[in-house]
């Protein structure tokens, strides 16, 4: 899982703003979220870090259409889970 591996700036940004989300769900709520609900908490997270910036969002309507993107991008925000 790399960054680097990702070719769009937006799709970078969406990126590093839901592990960001996941490492302050992870120190705050949940130190040890179940492997069975990961995946869902993960895009969940994912959605709610970009929901106000307009410019991921529009992005994100798009990533929503590319499961392989996605699965990256959740793959990506759980590192390290």
């Amino acid at each position: 899982m790399k960054l680097s591996n990702l070719n769009s700036p937006c799709t970078k940004c969406i990126a590093i703003s839901a592990h960001k989300a996941m490492r302050l769900h992870v120190a705050t709520v949940d130190g040890f979220p179940s492997s069975f609900d990961r995946e869902k908490l993960c895009w969940d997270l994912l959605v709610s870090s970009i929901r106000d910036n307009e410019a991921l969002w529009e992005k994100m309507m798009l990533i929503q259409s590319d499961d392989d993107l996605k699965a990256y991008l959740i793959d990506y925000a759980s590192i390290f889970l």
